[in-house]
């Protein structure tokens, strides 16, 4: 019996077969190979998307920090400030109230002296009364009657504590003479420290 035709139908139809299973792999093959591929692409978008997340995340918390910091020497820049102006206006207050109290004392001190001066018949601070054989000065007055407040004031007021009066004695001199029993030892004290005070007009 001759089977070359029968044969040859099986033969083709097996061919037909193993062609279509190897197409069927390869597509299947191809199939997996880009859905891997794809799965890789997606994971790189993922992990990009992560990276620029967290580096955009670590941007806004750094720009936060900065801003956070700039604030805070903006603030203590305003402070430093507000402090320096406030001890600048201090001073300046704690000057004038010192100047003002210093022309308060001056004018005072005048009123004082002039009224002294008038009183016991003398011309100026420094000026000298003459009666008779002797001669005298505010400051040998003032230390003669134990006034230690009047001697300070003429004093500051420019008395020429050096003076000598007729009988060739200084104010503390005179002050020593007439002390009892410390009557005048507020007016010595006052005239023993001026050689360590700044003697003046003032």
């Amino acid at each position: 019996m001759d089977c070359s035709s029968t044969c040859a139908r099986q033969e083709q139809a097996t061919s037909t077969v193993k062609v279509d299973v190897e197409a069927m792999v390869r597509r299947q093959a191809e199939e997996e190979a880009k859905q891997k591929a794809e799965e890789e692409a997606e994971q790189q978008r993922a992990e990009e998307a992560r990276r620029a997340a967290e580096e955009a995340a670590e941007a806004a918390r750094r720009a936060q920090l900065e801003q956070k910091l700039r604030e805070q020497r903006e603030a203590e820049e305003q402070e430093r400030l507000e402090a320096e102006r406030r001890a600048a206006e201090e001073k300046e207050q704690a000057r004038r109230r010192a100047q003002e109290q210093a022309e308060r004392e001056h004018e005072e001190r005048q009123r004082e002296v002039a009224s002294f001066l008038k009183q016991h018949g003398f011309s100026s601070i420094n000026g000298v009364k003459k009666s008779f054989m002797s001669s005298t000065y505010p400051l040998h007055k003032a230390a003669e009657l134990g006034d230690a407040h009047m001697v300070d004031q003429l004093v500051k007021a420019g008395a020429d504590v050096a003076q000598k009066n007729s009988g060739g004695k200084t104010a503390a001199q005179v002050a020593a003479k007439k002390d009892k029993k410390g009557s005048h030892s507020a007016t010595l004290s006052v005239l023993t420290q001026i050689p360590a005070r700044v003697v003046g007009g003032a």
